[in-house]
């Protein structure tokens, strides 16, 4: 890869992680005291990273669940950085990472990625197995189940085609995050009510950012626990 792809590369983890954080001052902005807010924030990465497309193919997804995969930031992420680290690739295998499709001879040519995102052996090659097979031409065939970069972005249910609208969902989703946190902020926490935050006794003027900014630091750190255990520090 050039140096574009790592300039890419950086610019959605970028991107990323502004999106991450937004999310985190959202959902610190909505939540009652620093507790939930702390909680709250890994639940909801957790989710989203569950059906990013690492885990779960896009298209092994149940139909009644695939809304979460549109409400997740990390699925745009994710295929951005699949499509630049792969896209026009060439792979090689050394000899322990060749699969064997079985006995037959079949062409090279006629192995790749199949409609459904599988490997394996396409018709073509699968009749000239049978026809080697009852010749008594048993030959293995050994051959590297990815050869193009673009196997990989088609396994995964990706497209290079939506690279530019990635990023464009995940700055309005930057833009949706913040508005929530501002008017959160704005019209949640008036009156000058008084709340309890650890040890401290901390004015609504206070309170808020400081829950926001404690929810956005466990968002980004993927699950809160460093935020977590900074706090029990401090109150300790």
């Amino acid at each position: 890869p050039g140096l574009d792809r790592f300039a890419w590369f950086l610019l959605v983890l970028y991107v990323t992680t502004f999106t991450t954080e937004s999310l985190g001052l959202c959902l610190g902005a909505v939540s009652p005291n620093t507790d939930v807010a702390l909680g709250l924030s890994p639940l909801v990465l957790i989710i989203f990273l569950l059906f990013s497309g690492f885990y779960i193919n896009s298209e092994s997804i149940p139909p009644w669940m695939v809304w979460i995969e549109y409400i997740s930031f990390i699925p745009y992420a994710y295929e951005n950085l699949v499509v630049n680290e792969f896209r026009g690739a060439t792979i090689t295998c050394s000899d322990d990472q060749l699969v064997s499709l079985g006995v037959g001879a079949a062409a090279p040519g006629d192995v790749g990625a199949t409609p459904s995102g599988t490997f394996g052996a396409t018709p073509a090659a699968a009749a000239a197995g049978a026809a080697a097979a009852t010749n008594g031409t048993l030959d293995e065939l050994r051959i590297c189940p990815l050869t193009k970069g673009d196997d990989v972005i088609n396994r995964f249910s990706m497209t290079e085609d939506d690279f530019a609208l990635n990023f464009i969902v995940l700055v309005v989703m930057i833009a949706i995050y913040r508005l929530l946190a501002y008017l959160a902020l704005r019209f949640c926490y008036r009156g000058g009510r008084v709340v309890s935050l650890g040890q401290n006794e901390l004015p609504d003027g206070v309170r808020a950012p400081a829950i926001a900014g404690a929810a956005a630091g466990a968002a980004t750190d993927g699950g809160g626990g460093g935020a977590a255990a900074k706090g029990k520090k401090k109150t300790a």
